[in-house]
């Protein structure tokens, strides 16, 4: 997460929590089910979105911090030794230390512009979902329009100190184009900035 650790990451994405995120994790994350594997889990803003169909989280993030914030998190929402199942794994998306088709559910949200290898941290997540899973993606993306693209380009070297995050990947392309994943869902969102923001719902063949 670059500069910022768990409760600093927390505080600069509060705003568009409160305007958008929590918003769609709360309609994503009903989608999940089984054994859920989050990659880049960070502080866990997943965790309370999880119905009951979810039987243990699995979350793994490069960051031993996140995840100690995280379990701190979980706790709040009932995880935990005398809760609902978490666990925690240090690692990074581009190599899952998980055999093939472990997980029922595999989520990664604000995430594929963190990573070095995006295309790789997809492919991975198809590897490891059992066949007629869900991969549940919410990201975000260079925008369409013109203006949008090119503030976007502009501000892109200074949002990356703090959290390694780049504005100008196209991620979504990269979602579409395994060929063992088939669409179930998908949207955009985020008008005023040229629609970045995106999410997949998609199902393992």
């Amino acid at each position: 997460m670059g500069l910022l650790g768990s409760a600093g990451y927390e505080f600069v994405l509060a705003p568009m929590e409160l305007l958008w995120f929590n918003r769609y994790r709360e309609r994503l994350m009903k989608y999940a089910r089984g054994h859920v594997l989050e990659i880049g889990s960070g502080p866990g803003s997943n965790l309370r979105h999880y119905p009951d169909t979810v039987s243990c989280v699995t979350a793994l993030d490069p960051d031993e911090a996140m995840l100690k914030g995280l379990e701190r998190k979980g706790r709040r929402y009932g995880y935990g030794p005398n809760g609902r199942c978490v666990r925690t794994s240090v690692g990074f998306g581009e190599s899952l230390p998980f055999e093939e088709e472990s997980f029922d559910t595999v989520v990664f949200t604000l995430i594929l512009c963190t990573v070095k290898d995006p295309y790789t941290t997809v492919r991975e997540a198809a590897r490891v979902l059992k066949k007629g899973g869900v991969l549940i993606a919410m990201e975000h993306e260079t925008p369409g329009p013109l203006p949008q693209r090119l503030f976007f380009g502009a501000i892109a070297p200074i949002w990356r100190i703090p959290s390694n995050c780049h504005l100008t990947r196209n991620t979504s392309s990269m979602i579409d184009s395994i060929p063992s994943l088939r669409l179930r869902s998908s949207g955009r969102w985020g008008l005023m900035l040229g629609k970045p923001f995106y999410f997949r719902v998609m199902e393992r063949l």
